[in-house]
């Protein structure tokens, strides 16, 4: 993993590149999409992975596609939706059923 660090409330922030593979499954033409996800992190691992996400994108001024500040958990979601890549292509919006159907 490169690093490199950055103040962050007086601080020096480490932050790391992380890439996360994982297989993406095909979605039916009429099948339900769901607008809403709530969780709870379990662990302490899984809030402190969260975090660090959060600030990582923080630090590289990430935006989601409408232009807002990644400053939030849900933003974080949103952004990492809107930046999957399939085969370095991004799927999104409307062509995301049939791109996904043709890997």
């Amino acid at each position: 993993m490169a690093k490199n660090t950055k103040q962050q409330n007086g601080k020096a922030a480490e932050v790391a590149k992380a890439q996360i593979a994982c297989s993406l499954g095909v979605v039916g033409e009429n099948e339900f999409l769901s607008r809403h996800v709530e969780t709870r992190f379990a662990t302490v691992e899984q809030r402190t992975t969260f975090k660090r996400l959060l600030r990582g994108l923080q630090h590289a001024g990430a935006t989601t596609k409408d232009g807002r500040p990644v400053n939030r958990p849900g933003d974080v979601m949103r952004w990492m939706m809107e930046n999957v890549m399939v085969n370095g292509n991004g799927i999104s919006g409307s062509d995301s059923r049939k791109q996904a159907s043709k890997t």
